[in-house]
């Protein structure tokens, strides 16, 4: 089950940039600034709460967005989870398969299915290529692409387990 709550303006936020000053054929650095974002379906901002609780079963596979932007590109969206409480793998953590984000739908694709090469060498929760955002205590953060494949388990235990998340945007300064 999912609950989304939340409602934060965000702001943005300059982290400044700009050129080494070198000369010649040095390349100068661009340093992108963040903006949390608001949904483009309900305008609500990229702020809220993900919630399983007892007995909830797992998540079909999926991508939060950024679907039809080339995979080879840099990410322009993530997705910051924040665990407010201790996640064990009864209490179903989120599962992210790494590099997902390079990997783009199929056509055909059921949306709840990974897509072929990902299923092909997929084996079990956290083996592999899979990885469980598990932790001992609250506070512990993952900084996940918008496009990564990705699942909330099933939650087994006797305890809500609730994960803060903010959709940050990459903004070119100035």
């Amino acid at each position: 089950g999912g609950g989304n709550g939340g409602g934060n303006d965000g702001g943005g936020g300059d982290n400044g940039g700009g050129n080494g000053g070198g000369s010649g054929g040095e390349t100068a650095a661009v340093i992108m600034s963040a903006r949390n974002i608001k949904s483009d379906m309900d305008g609500r901002f990229g702020f809220g709460c993900v919630v399983s609780k007892p007995g909830d079963g797992e998540q079909n596979w999926h991508q939060d967005g950024d679907t039809r932007r080339n995979p080879e590109e840099p990410a322009r969206t993530v997705i910051v989870f924040v665990a407010p409480a201790a996640v064990t793998r009864a209490e179903g953590p989120l599962e992210v398969i790494r590099g997902s984000n390079r990997v783009a739908n199929v056509f055909g694709q059921s949306q709840a299915e990974l897509p072929p090469s990902l299923a092909a060498a997929y084996t079990a929760p956290g083996e592999g290529a899979s990885f469980l955002f598990e932790c001992d205590g609250p506070g512990a953060v993952i900084v996940m692409d918008y496009r990564c494949w990705h699942r909330g388990l099933g939650n087994n235990s006797g305890l809500t387990r609730p994960l803060i998340y903010a959709r940050y945007e990459a903004v070119a300064p100035g």
